[in-house]
Order: C-alpha cells, then sequence, then structure tokens
C-alpha cells in the first residue's frame, strides 16, 4: 500500500472509483495552462493539428484535476512521473486513465495498482482483421459472430485485455495475443462497464478480490466532478 496523506476525499483502501468525463477538443491551448506543466503543454503542442492537442490537454487537465482534489495538492505541484514503460504515476496515490476521441475515464486505487481501458465501439475499424491478434479461443469465439454482436463482443474483449495489460505497466508490448480475456489473467480479474457506445474495463490484482469497482463517476471538467 502506498503512503498516502491523510485526507477524506482519498477512497477507502478496497474502493476503485471510476470517473468517465467529455473531453473538449475545440479549446486552445492556453485554456488549460492553470493545470498542466511544461512538459505537458510542449507534449500538447506536439500534435499535429489543433484538435488533438486539444482533446490531449482537456483529458491530462481533467485527471489532475480530480487527483489534485483527491489529494488536497495543487496543480503546479503536481508532475506525473513515467515508469520505465511509460505508465504515468505519483507518489501518493495509484491511478489510470484511459480516452477515445470524445471521453475520457479515470480509476484512482489507494493500496493496489490497476489499469483501465476505454473504447469507441462506433469506430470504424477493421474487426476481423484485428482479431487476427487474439487468442485463439477468441478469434474462434469471434468467427462464430456478425453485425452489431460481434463488434460489441470484440471491444469487450479488446478493453478487458488493454486494462489488464496497462495494471501490469507493460501496455501492448505484452502482446493482445498473449491474454486470454474470458480466462482471466495470471495476475488480474477484470470489472467492465459499457454505456451506448463506449466499452469500458477495469483491472484490478486477482490477489485483492476485496476490491470494489465503483462505475462511474462524472466530471465535465477540471472543475466539476464529485466522488460519490
Amino acid at each position: 500500500m502506498r503512503e498516502t496523506p491523510s485526507n477524506p476525499k482519498l477512497p477507502p483502501p478496497g474502493d476503485v472509483p471510476v470517473w468517465l468525463f467529455a473531453i473538449q477538443s475545440d479549446a486552445p491551448l492556453s485554456a488549460f495552462e492553470p493545470m498542466l506543466d511544461r512538459t505537458e503543454l510542449a507534449r500538447a503542442g506536439s500534435f499535429s493539428n489543433a484538435q488533438a492537442q486539444s482533446r490531449f490537454a482537456s483529458c491530462r487537465s481533467t485527471v489532475k484535476g480530480i487527483l489534485c482534489s483527491l489529494t488536497a495538492q495543487p496543480p503546479g505541484l503536481m508532475h506525473f512521473r513515467e515508469a520505465p514503460h511509460g505508465k504515468p504515476f505519483i507518489d501518493s496515490v495509484y491511478f489510470n486513465y484511459a480516452n477515445t476521441k470524445t471521453h475520457g475515464a479515470l480509476a484512482v486505487c489507494t493500496s493496489a495498482d490497476i489499469g483501465i481501458d476505454l473504447e469507441d465501439m462506433s469506430r470504424r475499424c477493421n474487426i476481423r482483421a484485428l482479431a487476427r491478434l487474439f487468442c485463439p479461443q477468441e478469434r474462434e469465439q469471434l468467427e462464430r459472430l456478425d453485425g452489431e454482436e460481434l463488434r460489441r463482443a470484440f471491444f469487450t474483449l479488446w478493453v478487458r485485455k488493454e486494462a489488464v495489460m496497462k495494471a501490469d505497466g507493460r501496455g501492448l508490448l505484452i502482446g493482445l495475443g498473449n491474454i486470454l480475456a474470458d480466462a482471466r489473467a495470471e495476475c488480474e480479474s477484470v470489472c467492465i462497464s459499457s454505456s451506448g457506445n463506449l466499452a469500458l474495463a477495469v483491472a484490478v490484482p486477482k490477489a485483492r478480490p476485496d476490491l470494489r469497482v465503483l462505475f462511474p463517476e462524472k466530471a465535465s471538467g477540471p472543475g466539476d466532478f464529485h466522488h460519490g
């Protein structure tokens, strides 16, 4: 367990609250300057178009806003560091986040490392081709499906796999074909939720069956969220 400051806003050790929030794609980078440090603003500016810049800055700002509220830490003093494979972290609490073009999701825990993935099931992609990256059992399962049933089954498997890989910390380096989502991973179990065209999965340590994933908290921006 990480040592966390005494703060009534932090979730209890057995809870994993999840926030789902909208992402802005039309706001200038200057709108996010109060929440982002120079490195984050530079990263946002490196994206090729204004919409991508705004989406990155909006997502990161909201995530930092929630974490600052939970930890009672001013935005100017909160700086994300990166683990060896790029997973962002801070010392005071475990967290992980994911985003689509329109929404972001954040999971927080004070007692165990976690992973989260969020996917837009309406986005255009070659599902049959991508499914070749899955385990043989999963490919066989998907081959029996078609249409909307295939799409939802595919994205359900995808978010479960990626959440587990992000909890592990190595991400896609593990390989989609090396995790059998339906059989649970060796180290993680998965909770999943879906709403409309969004599929969301959270991976928590298998050794922590006491952890309770709470779907979802809501946040519309860095200063507008609540913890139930």
